[in-house]
């Protein structure tokens, strides 16, 4: 991370309005790592912090509603619109999707590895784009401020730049994402097996 600090610095120089561009880029590669990367960035005073909030919550919001109008293009697709909508694993999940639409589109703002293909399955099941726009928009402002927080405030940019501890948090999150896309799958084919005892 620490390395990636000093790369946009040399990059933008002493422009900030650069660097708030480039975390708006970077934002659409990894998102995670660009609210990271304003922060640190924030914190060590090469670009105002409001400033640096704002282009990471402008970066995660305009992807995340990039995936989604992908899934609402996708729709017209009739292969995949079969895919994502006549199987049964699929049928199951939107059926559980659509029970509570807000939790989950919190829930998969929150889970590393689920915003891809959950935020386009937003646009395929046609999730109402107000609906969608509103809760992805809350979810970004408190995702952003927490990271923001936990940086700026709390102090946590010395452990992020420590290689060990950078390296042991990133190991972590793998396996935490490896066991919540076991136990949900597990869920799933549960569901698909129930419906269709019952069916």
């Amino acid at each position: 991370m620490q390395e990636l600090v000093h790369q946009t610095t040399a990059w933008a120089g002493q422009h900030w309005v650069l660097m708030a561009l480039a975390i708006i880029g970077f934002s659409w590669i990894w998102e995670d790592a660009a609210v990271f990367l304003a922060a640190l960035l924030a914190l060590d005073n090469q670009i105002p912090i409001l400033a640096a909030a704002f282009a990471a919550f402008v970066g995660i919001t305009s992807g995340d509603l990039a995936l989604y109008l992908l899934g609402r293009v996708g729709y017209r697709w009739r292969w995949l619109r079969r895919w994502a909508l006549a199987s049964p694993k699929a049928r199951v999940l939107r059926k559980r999707f659509r029970r509570r639409i807000t939790a989950n589109i919190f829930l998969i703002r929150f889970v590393p590895g689920l915003r891809t293909l959950g935020f386009t399955l937003c646009g395929l099941w046609r999730v109402p784009v107000v609906r969608f726009a509103l809760v992805m928009a809350a979810s970004g402002v408190i995702w952003v401020g927490f990271v923001f927080i936990l940086i700026n405030v709390a102090g946590m940019s010395d452990l992020l730049r420590e290689t060990r501890w950078k390296w042991t948090l990133m190991a972590g999150a793998v396996v935490l994402l490896l066991a919540n896309n076991y136990w949900a799958s597990r869920m799933i084919a549960a569901d698909v097996a129930r419906e269709s005892q019952v069916s």
